[in-house]
């Protein structure tokens, strides 16, 4: 399993923006093969520090999720409405305890 951690801090004018976009990849995300779920977690300090867990199957299952033009249109515009650092990592799960 392959996990993609997004971490942004978004400017606070365009939160609620964001989530909304959020859960529309969400919504489609999860009806696509080898996505096994999407979460959005923030930051309990900092409502704009938000941080995007996505898990898939296998690379090729991220990777068709990337193609998607919901994601393609969300991503593109990412600059324009977070401030920092945009930090995108794929780890791969190499042990679980406790997990269903």
């Amino acid at each position: 399993m392959l996990v993609a951690v997004t971490r942004l801090t978004v400017m606070p004018e365009y939160r609620d923006e964001l989530r909304r976009r959020w859960l529309e990849v969400a919504s489609a995300s999860i009806q696509s093969p080898g996505c096994l779920g999407i979460r959005l977690f923030q930051d309990i300090q900092d409502p704009n520090d938000l941080t995007i867990l996505g898990e898939y199957k296998d690379l090729a299952a991220l990777e068709a999720q990337l193609a998607s033009p919901l994601v393609k249109d969300l991503l593109a515009d990412i600059p324009s409405i977070t401030e920092g650092e945009f930090v995108n990592r794929v780890v791969e799960e190499t042990g679980s305890a406790g997990v269903d």
